[in-house]
């Protein structure tokens, strides 16, 4: 005779309602006709997010007293160190706005380009887009990160929230720094621009484009390197330019962006002091 097992169900009488149990028998053929089903996988939930949600909405547009006073202090000792070691030179102070928007283009050559442009100019706080993964980092880093100006962006798809965050800081009269090639160049040259510098231009057409170009960080401290070496970096800023005029063309969004991404690298390889 075949092993049997018991099962218990309660089943509800609506004549009455009452619950009763109710115990049945059955064989293992009878209860299962073959092999349990496999569950089904659970779905992957992806990385966990860095920063919660509102972080921008709660990170101030305006510099606050300790972001000034890091400011300061950041560009004494920068301004310091990085000329006994990397033999530092910036020529084209006088291009950049005391006051108002504007937006700088950078060229992304190193690990040390947000500490280089930190040590540009005294007056003024710039602000940048960073990595989101940087956050990942100690409280310590993190705190350094904000009070240097930066502020998250994801990589590898349009974050709106980023560009939303962009876009306010230029209508709140800041100096936004982006790096139009999106990611450090992996042989020293200046790349291709992404479309985000053309999509925030997209918001504010008018607003001053101020092209910085910087020379020997990548020999510096380029890719694949664990320490920096002491070559000679030098910075050139030149005069302010808009692209206005391009937003006025007839022409598709795909092949204006292209067309603004394209001046925009233009003007950095040509900056001049």
């Amino acid at each position: 005779m075949p092993d049997t097992f018991s099962t218990t169900r309660l089943e509800l009488r609506p004549d009455s309602g009452l619950c009763f149990a109710k115990t049945m028998s059955a064989t293992p053929k009878e209860e299962n006709d073959g092999p349990a089903a496999p569950l089904p996988a659970a779905a992957d939930p992806g990385p966990a997010p860095v920063l919660p949600p509102d972080f921008l909405q709660r990170l101030s547009l305006r510099p606050t007293r300790m972001r000034w006073a890091v400011h300061v202090f950041m560009f004494v000792v920068l301004s310091l160190v990085l000329p006994l070691y990397f033999r530092y030179r910036v020529r084209g102070r006088r291009h950049i706005p005391r006051s108002g928007p504007v937006l700088i283009v950078v060229n992304h050559a190193s690990h040390l380009d947000p500490l280089l442009i930190g040590a540009v100019c005294c007056r003024r706080m710039f602000r940048y887009m960073a990595k989101e993964d940087l956050w990942r980092g100690s409280k310590a880093f993190r705190f350094m990160m904000e009070n240097l100006g930066a502020f998250p962006v994801r990589r590898g798809a349009a974050d709106r929230d980023a560009l939303r965050y962009a876009s306010e800081l230029l209508e709140a009269g800041q100096a936004l720094v982006v790096f139009p090639e999106g990611t450090r160049t992996r042989d020293g040259s200046i790349g291709d621009a992404q479309p985000g510098v053309a999509m925030i231009l997209s918001k504010h057409p008018d607003v001053p484009i101020l092209p910085l170009r910087i020379d020997g960080a990548f020999e510096a401290f380029g890719s694949g390197m664990r320490f920096p070496a002491p070559h000679r970096i030098a910075i050139a800023i030149g005069p302010t330019f808009t692209l206005a005029h391009k937003f006025r063309e007839k022409t598709s969004r795909k092949q204006l962006y292209r067309e603004i991404g394209d001046e925009v690298m233009v003007r950095i390889r040509q900056a001049r002091p």
